[in-house]
């Protein structure tokens, strides 16, 4: 991965995982993850909490993890999960 589309994922992954109805302890260490290069670690974790605490995302946010998957190449499971409950109104609204 180019310096810039890894600049860019950290970015988005930090933002993401700023939004309310994420626990500051899950905030925390995917924040500690990036910090230290995981960003495709961090990327599954972020994804695993967001449905596990059913935030809502906003249409942006959705879109970076989208490109942040993309840019990984990770396992489709994480985001479809996250596609799934945010289809579904599921979540709380924040």
């Amino acid at each position: 991965m180019d310096p810039d589309d890894r600049n860019a994922v950290y970015s988005a992954l930090r933002d993401v995982a700023q939004m309310d109805g994420l626990p500051a302890e899950d905030s925390e260490n995917v924040t500690s993850l990036l910090d230290v290069g995981e960003l495709q670690v961090a990327f599954e974790i972020l994804c695993t909490q967001l449905y596990e605490y059913d935030v809502v995302l906003t249409v942006d946010a959705m879109q970076d993890l989208q490109s942040c998957e993309r840019l990984l190449h990770t396992d489709p499971k994480y985001l479809d999960c996250l596609r799934d409950s945010q289809e579904h109104g599921e979540g709380n609204a924040t």
